[in-house]
């Protein structure tokens, strides 16, 4: 995408701000439209259908909150990533905005450089969802095809790819750090699943989803979750990864695998792991918090902080932060509905990581050869700090 096809929307009241802000965006090769109002932001934003949109928060009549909110609820408008300035730095301004729909929040006086590279930041994000948007669309037409008997011949490729998330190990090293984690389900389609999103040698970040029913929906919620989550990241690899895009990354997977939406039900969470300090984030719902390991494989409490998570859904998740010690270890057991099931990991699981002390691969093989038969689907997953 050719950064002089991109459009800008530059919404303010105050003229001086407006020409500084065409100024930058022209000196690196943006086309830019502006308002000077809510209402006029609106109506610009319907005829010239911009690619991302700053917005003013303080406007007389109706403010940045106000238009924000209604460019959301409409579906010709929702799509395009809104950029809140403001002289407000307080925490609550910024949560409200996030809250509304925002991509992001920059205080003024603005950083040019700072804005530039938010931009193509969330410009590079955005042209993956729109990507990823049309490949779910068509896989979602054809499955609803496919679940009505109808075009079977052209559901051949989705349901393959429903096939595929079914993957039943896996298994990733470095000179950091070691991972493996596998599937053990009752019977198809897989409805737990290990998703590696990123990695950067010292940063690794997987999602694990486990889905309440053996129905197709959840399988099919989940590789279009894989798709989504995979795109996000990889419009971050040529950039500088911060720790908010875990925050932003999570935050619209709610928005855009909401239960209510795709009538699936699931658990999830997202871990973070960074060798560099060493620590591990975490953000669930539903899900427990994996078990830390010290270098001898005995359970330990390790330290740990909540993390502030600004997010309209920050109520229904946990999200925590925890201080890793040199070579520990991190397990996790996930099974359907039982996510909180310590007696299953206790007895199958922990007694193989005592007796395999470097081995997290064969640790899993042996937990696996004694885990009960459940009618959910059981996930064992670790990650061994080197």
């Amino acid at each position: 995408m050719d950064l002089k096809d991109l459009k800008i929307l530059v919404v303010d009241d105050n003229n001086i701000n407006v020409k500084l802000l065409d100024r930058t965006l022209t000196n690196n090769n943006f086309n830019v439209v502006s308002a000077s109002s809510g209402k006029e932001a609106i109506e610009v934003t319907n005829t010239e259908k911009p690619d991302l949109i700053l917005l003013d928060v303080l406007m007389p009549g109706m403010d940045g909150y106000e238009t924000c909110k209604i460019l959301k609820e409409s579906n010709e408008t929702k799509h395009i990533p809104v950029i809140f300035l403001s002289a407000k730095n307080e925490t609550v301004d910024k949560a409200k905005g996030l809250a509304l729909g925002a991509a992001d929040y920059l205080t003024k006086p603005f950083d040019p450089v700072e804005i530039v590279a938010r931009i193509h930041s969330h410009i590079a994000i955005r042209k993956d969802v729109i990507d990823l948007f049309h490949k779910n669309e068509q896989l979602r037409t054809e499955l609803l095809n496919a679940q009505n008997g109808k075009e079977k011949t052209t559901t051949e490729l989705p349901l393959k790819n429903l096939e595929a998330i079914k993957s039943l190990n896996y298994r990733q090293a470095n000179k950091y750090f070691r991972i493996s984690a596998r599937v053990k389900f009752a019977a198809p389609p897989v409805t737990t699943v290990f998703i590696p999103v990123y990695v950067d040698n010292q940063n690794y970040i997987y999602i694990i989803s486990g889905g309440f029913a053996k129905d197709i929906n959840t399988s099919f919620v989940q590789l279009l979750l894989q798709q989504f989550a995979t795109g996000y990241f990889r419009g971050l690899k040529e950039k500088n990864f911060q720790e908010k895009d875990l925050y932003n990354v999570f935050d619209m997977i709610l928005r855009a695998f909401s239960p209510d939406i795709y009538n699936a039900a699931f658990t999830l969470s997202m871990g973070h792991i960074n060798a560099a300090k060493p620590e591990f984030t975490s953000f669930s719902i539903h899900q427990a918090l994996p078990l830390i390991l010290n270098e001898n494989n005995n359970v330990i409490n390790p330290d740990s902080l909540p993390v502030f998570y600004e997010s309209k859904y920050a109520k229904i998740i946990k999200a925590t932060k925890i201080k890793m010690r040199p070579k520990s270890t991190l397990v996790n057991y996930v099974s359907g509905k039982d996510i909180t099931d310590p007696e299953t990991m206790n007895e199958f699981c922990l007694p193989h990581f005592s007796s395999e002390k470097n081995d997290i691969v064969e640790s899993i093989e042996n937990c696996f050869s004694n885990l009960p038969e459940k009618e959910n689907d059981q996930l064992v997953m670790a990650i061994k700090l080197l």
